[in-house]
């Protein structure tokens, strides 16, 4: 449309459903989705994520496929930058206890 100045950034991530073992009932890709709005060390919690891009005029969501995450923003075009910057955080930067939580291990319990 001629009148519409927005931009949608879309990130892409190889792993869907399919890329889960069927013992996991394909909810891993759905958790790591749902973890990524659950902060970064540049933005610790949901409500500034939503904050940067809602703040600006904009929307973010996300969804996983049989092939794919996609999480994506669309905000006004003078916003592109806070766009890409929301966007890539997470790549690079979620909170360390999200990745505690992600790597830990059960325990094992040990009888006496």
């Amino acid at each position: 449309m001629p009148s519409t100045q927005a931009v949608s950034v879309n990130l892409f991530v190889g792993v869907g459903s399919r890329s889960e073992p069927q013992h996991l009932n394909e909810h891993h890709p759905l958790l790591l989705e749902h973890m990524v709005f659950k902060g970064t060390e540049k933005r610790p919690n949901a409500i500034l994520i939503a904050q940067e891009i809602e703040g600006a005029g904009g929307t973010l969501n996300a969804y996983t496929n049989k092939e794919f995450t996609c999480y994506w923003n669309i905000v006004p075009f003078d916003r592109f930058p806070t766009a890409i910057d929301v966007a890539a955080d997470p790549c690079s930067s979620t909170r360390s206890s999200n990745r505690r939580r992600s790597s830990a291990r059960p325990r094992s319990s040990s009888r006496s």
